[in-house]
C-alpha cells in the first residue's frame, strides 16, 4: 500500500516540474558563481584592501574585506535569479511562459555577475578604494552579453512536452465539438502577431538605448524599457469569437474592441496591406478601425447601419484561421 501511496505521490510530482530543465536552471547561477570565485582568486593581488561594494561621485563610500565582498556578489547573483530560472521548470505554467522566466533568470544573472565583476575591475591596482568607480566599460560589455545570451535561450528553447490540465481541457473542448458542431463553429480564439524578427527588433531597440542610459540615469531607462514593451504589445492581437459577440485585445490583456453579435452584420477573410490602413497597431480612418499586426490574412466585420459601429479590420494568423473567424462571426450576425 505504501509502495502505491509513494509511486502515486511521484508521478504527480515528476507531472508537475521538469527536471531536466530545472537542474540546468538551477545549476547555471551556481555555475556562474564559481567561477566568479575563481577568476577573482586569479586578481585578488590586484584589488585593495578593504575593497569597496558601494559608490557616489567621489568614489567608494562602504567597504569590506574581499570573503564578504565575494559573499555579496555570490548573493546577488542567486537569490533574485533564482525565482525565475526554478519557474521555467514548472510544467503547470504554459510554454511561452516557461521560455521568458529562463531567459530572464538567465539574462539577470549574468548581469548581476557583470555589476560584481564591474565593481572590482574598478579597483584595479589603486592603493586605496576610495579612489575607484565602477567601471563602465565592463559593465556595458556584460549586459550587452547577457541580453545577447537570454534572447538566445528564449528561441532556443523548448521545453518537453508534457500532459498536464490545460490537455485535459482541450480535450473536454474537442469532445464537446464532436457532439455539438454548432456550438464549435461559433467559439474561435487565436493570437495574431508579426513575424518573429520584427518583435526581435522592437525589444531590442529598447533593451539596449536602455542599457547605455542605465549608466546615466536607471529611470529613463526603466521608461525606455517600459515603452518597448508596449510597443511590442501593440503588435499582439487576441482575438475571441463567441455567441456574444467579438473581442480583441492588445497584448492579450487591453480590451481595445467588442462588438456584440446583435451590433455585426457580417464578416469576410481577406488579403491588406497594413499601409492602405494607416499602418500597424491601432488605428481609424475612412475604412474604419483597424487592428493589424502585419500586412496578410485579416478579416472585415461589417456593422449593422443602425448600430453607430464603423467596420472593424483585424489581422488573422493564416488565412485558415481569418476564414474561420469570418465564418464563426457570420454565424452570429444579426439576420439582414
Amino acid at each position: 500500500m505504501r509502495s502505491a501511496e509513494g509511486d502515486e505521490t511521484r508521478r504527480r510530482r515528476d507531472g508537475v516540474v521538469d527536471w531536466r530543465t530545472l537542474r540546468f536552471a538551477v545549476g547555471f547561477p551556481v555555475v556562474l558563481s564559481a567561477a566568479f570565485l575563481l577568476a577573482v582568486q586569479a586578481v585578488a593581488r590586484r584589488l585593495p584592501s578593504p575593497l569597496a561594494f558601494r559608490w557616489e561621485s567621489q568614489g567608494g563610500v562602504a567597504f569590506t574585506d574581499l570573503p564578504g565582498y565575494l559573499t555579496m556578489a555570490v548573493l546577488l547573483i542567486l537569490l533574485p535569479s533564482l525565482p525565475f530560472l526554478v519557474a521555467s521548470g514548472l510544467t503547470n505554467l504554459p510554454v511561452i511562459m516557461r521560455r521568458i522566466m529562463l531567459s530572464v533568470g538567465i539574462t539577470l544573472s549574468l548581469f548581476l555577475c557583470t555589476v560584481a565583476a564591474a565593481g572590482l575591475a574598478g579597483q584595479f591596482d589603486l592603493p586605496d578604494a576610495r579612489e575607484s568607480h565602477v567601471d563602465n566599460l565592463v559593465l556595458l560589455l556584460g549586459s550587452g552579453g547577457a541580453v545577447g545570451l537570454g534572447l538566445l535561450v528564449h528561441y532556443v528553447y523548448t521545453p518537453l512536452a508534457q500532459w498536464d490540465p490545460r490537455d485535459d481541457r482541450a480535450l473536454q473542448r474537442e469532445l464537446a465539438a464532436l457532439e455539438n458542431p454548432e456550438l464549435a463553429a461559433v467559439e474561435a480564439a487565436v493570437w495574431a502577431r508579426p513575424r518573429t524578427s520584427v518583435l526581435v527588433m522592437t525589444g531590442l531597440l529598447g533593451v539596449f538605448p536602455a542599457a547605455l542610459v542605465s549608466i546615466v540615469n536607471p529611470w529613463l531607462a526603466l521608461v525606455l524599457l517600459v515603452l518597448a514593451i508596449a510597443a511590442a504589445a501593440l503588435l499582439v492581437l487576441r482575438i475571441r469569437v463567441d455567441r456574444d459577440g467579438l473581442v480583441l485585445r492588445l497584448g492579450g490583456f487591453l480590451t481595445v474592441c467588442r462588438l456584440w453579435a446583435g451590433d455585426i452584420a457580417g464578416a469576410e477573410a481577406l488579403e491588406v496591406r497594413a499601409a492602405d490602413y494607416g499602418g500597424w497597431g491601432p488605428r481609424t480612418g475612412e475604412r474604419g478601425r483597424s487592428f493589424l499586426v502585419a500586412s496578410g490574412a485579416a478579416v472585415v466585420v461589417m456593422p449593422v447601419p443602425d448600430g453607430g459601429h464603423p467596420a472593424v479590420t483585424f489581422s488573422a494568423p493564416d488565412p485558415e484561421a481569418a476564414e474561420r473567424l469570418a465564418a464563426a462571426l457570420r454565424s452570429i450576425a444579426r439576420p439582414a
